[in-house]
């Protein structure tokens, strides 16, 4: 931001500074700063924004596509493809069964810790 706000001051723009409230905390501005970068996002305007925004900041349809794409990357020829896609939806969905998430058998002892009789144990931290 800072950058693109120099920008436009050196090429002429009128800069006005305005203090919405005085005397906030670290946490209470980031809530406030967080609650306005929401605002401008589903109203459209993220463009607008010259702040980074939050990944946790999506609208419905941003959701959705990039669920899809995660989705469509599970048929990837890259296994670290596969692999991170699928434990992005995972955590996504707050999955347990990785069934669900239509991996390919050669995917699923990713990450082993430690091999046992009954088969692979496996732990996704």
């Amino acid at each position: 931001m800072q950058r693109n706000l120099t920008k436009a001051f050196l090429s002429g723009a009128q800069v006005i500074e305005q203090i919405l409230i005085d005397d906030l905390t670290e946490t209470a501005a980031y809530k406030l700063e967080y609650g306005k970068l929401r605002e401008y996002v589903f109203a459209g305007k993220r463009d607008q924004l010259w702040n980074v925004i939050p990944a946790s900041i999506q609208t419905p349809q941003e959701t959705q596509a990039y669920t899809e794409r995660l989705q469509r990357n599970l048929n990837s020829r890259d296994r670290w493809v596969r692999t991170l896609s699928a434990m992005t939806l995972k955590a996504q969905r707050g999955e347990q069964d990785q069934h669900e998430l239509r991996l390919e058998p050669r995917d699923r002892n990713f990450g082993c810790q430690s091999h046992d009789q009954r088969g692979v144990e496996c732990s996704v931290s």
